[in-house]
């Protein structure tokens, strides 16, 4: 039985400043080091109507400039999903 543990992040801002040059980062330097595991999904929230895909992509291009091969950004990519929402509702 696997010691690992089901993991969940959840970015409120998940659009903007902060995220992309601090936090996407980070979470990716976790990740390559083994400390995320495969077990982990981030979800983040924030008014911009983006799809997961494009939330995936912008993910990869915050990450370039830590050198993962295609193959590692895509797999660390797909962890995260998007969902848009309107505080005012």
């Amino acid at each position: 039985m696997s010691n690992e543990k089901n993991v969940l992040f959840t970015i409120f801002g998940g659009t903007g400043d902060l995220a992309q040059r601090k936090l996407y980062p980070s979470l990716f330097r976790l990740y390559r080091k083994g400390n995320l595991g495969e077990h982990f999904a981030v979800i983040g929230t924030a008014r911009r109507p983006w799809s997961d895909e494009h939330y995936r992509e912008v993910v990869k291009e915050t990450i370039r400039a830590l050198n993962p091969s295609d193959e590692e950004a895509t797999t660390f990519a797909s962890h995260f999903y998007y969902q848009s929402h309107d505080v005012n509702d």
